[in-house]
C-alpha cells in the first residue's frame, strides 16, 4: 500500500494556515518511508499546463521510477526550467510572487464566504489557501442547485468534480472556483447562487 501525496497547494495560502508536518519524517517515525511518494508543480503558480513538477520519494522507489521513466521520456524541457529559475531566482522570490497570488485571491475568497454567511443552507470550507470552496448542500441537491445557477447565468463546477468518476453518491458537494472570475464579477454571480 503507499500514499501518493499530491501537495499542489505547498506555497498557496492567502491566510496564515497551520504549519503542516513533514510527511516524510512521519513516515520514517513509522517505518513507513518506502510508502510515500509526494507530488508538487509550478503549474498555477506560473502558466497552467506549462510549470515545473517534482517528485520525492525514497531512494529505492527513486530507482525504481528512474528506471521506468527513462524509458518513456528523451529528457526534461530544460528550457522551460530554466525560465523557472530565472523567473524566481531562489526560494524568497517564489514567496514574493505567491504573496502577489494572496493579494489577488484574499478578496475572492472573503466575498464567496460573505454570501454564502447570508444564507441558512448549506455548509462550505474557510480555505487559507488553493483555488476552491467546498460547498456541502442537503443531500439530492448538488446537480439541481448547479442546473439552476446555469439557467440563471452561473456556470459552476459539474456537480461530482471532486469524486472518482464524477459521481456523488449523495449529490451534495458543489465545487466553487473563484479564482478565474474578476473580482466586481463575483458580487454579482455570488447574489445568483443564493438566488437558486
Amino acid at each position: 500500500m503507499g500514499i501518493f501525496w499530491d501537495n499542489a497547494y505547498a506555497v498557496h495560502d492567502f491566510k496564515e494556515s497551520a504549519p503542516l508536518p513533514n510527511i516524510f519524517s512521519l513516515a520514517k517515525e513509522k517505518e513507513m518511508l518506502e510508502s510515500i511518494i509526494a507530488f508538487a508543480s509550478t503549474s498555477k503558480i506560473t502558466f497552467a499546463g506549462s510549470g515545473v513538477s517534482f517528485m520525492a520519494m525514497s531512494e529505492p522507489n527513486l530507482d525504481n521510477f528512474i528506471k521506468h521513466y527513462a524509458s518513456m521520456v528523451i529528457g526534461p524541457d530544460k528550457v522551460n526550467q530554466s525560465r523557472h529559475i530565472k523567473f524566481f531566482k531562489n526560494i524568497e522570490g517564489l514567496k514574493n510572487h505567491m504573496l502577489k497570488h494572496a493579494e489577488i485571491l484574499r478578496p475572492k475568497f472573503q466575498l464567496v464566504d460573505k454570501w454564502l454567511s447570508k444564507q441558512n443552507f448549506g455548509s462550505w470550507t474557510k480555505p487559507t489557501g488553493g483555488y476552491f470552496v467546498t460547498f456541502k448542500s442537503e443531500p439530492g441537491l448538488a446537480k439541481e442547485i448547479i442546473s439552476l445557477a446555469k439557467k440563471a447565468g452561473l456556470k459552476l463546477t459539474p456537480a461530482g468534480a471532486t469524486f472518482p468518476y464524477g459521481v456523488d453518491p449523495q449529490d451534495e458537494i458543489i465545487r466553487l472556483a473563484p479564482t478565474p472570475v474578476r473580482l466586481r464579477n463575483w458580487s454579482k454571480q455570488c447574489r445568483f447562487l443564493m438566488l437558486v
